[in-house]
């Protein structure tokens, strides 16, 4: 029983802490703006919104990351493609070789066995 009762404790604990983030301290006032998201192993905070990483907010404390302006996009790259050429490289074509021959092996020829105990 005692030990039913620490697994729901600390199911309960865990449930209650949300994300595992504290946004106030001991105070209980805020710290400012924070926007957290969804990193590869726990979670990433930052003090502005990474417009980039929109679909991935957890949770954020502060004004909405919407009433923040967005970045411009980048440049699209420009493609350049190589120079043309009056000439190819041609790799050598492999000399065909016949397949090596088996040779047939006596059994006078091979060393003889040894003898265990």
């Amino acid at each position: 029983m005692r030990r039913l009762t620490t697994i729901v404790a600390l199911a309960a604990g865990f449930g209650a802490s949300g994300c595992g983030l504290d946004f106030y301290d001991a105070d209980g006032k805020s710290e400012g703006a924070l926007y957290c998201y969804q990193a590869l192993v726990g979670v990433d905070c930052y003090k502005t919104p990474n417009h980039r990483d929109e679909r991935r907010l957890l949770a954020y404390t502060g004004p909405a990351p919407e009433t923040y302006p967005k970045p411009a996009p980048p440049p699209e790259p420009r493609l350049n493609a190589p120079e043309m050429v009056s000439y190819y490289v041609k790799d050598p074509e492999p000399i065909p070789t016949s397949p090596p021959k088996a040779r047939a092996v006596s059994r006078e020829s091979l060393p003889p066995a040894r003898k265990t105990k």
